[in-house]
């Protein structure tokens, strides 16, 4: 699936999609800590599409936030998903 098919602007979280602020407390930006929840429904399922760094607000539309400190957390996630306690 290409993101260019995406309509950004009518898409809604469903069973395979989901955003993800990725803010962090400080804003910095942190990994999510529901996102291994997340991930395992969606790796036991058909799979889908975690996207960080975008909010769905009350009324359905998206706030793209961005991740302040990308590199961190991408570097948590790939430790997170080499955990075996994971």
């Amino acid at each position: 699936m290409k993101l260019d098919f995406f309509d950004f602007k009518t898409i809604r979280e469903d069973y395979d999609i989901e955003f993800k602020s990725g803010e962090g407390k400080d804003g910095n930006g942190s990994l999510p800590k529901c996102i291994w929840e997340t991930y395992s429904a969606m790796a036991n399922t058909e799979g889908g599409m975690i996207f960080l760094g975008v909010k769905e607000l009350k009324n359905g539309s998206l706030d793209f936030v961005g991740v302040k400190d990308f590199n961190k957390v991408i570097r948590n996630l790939w430790n997170g998903l080499n955990n075996p306690e994971k």
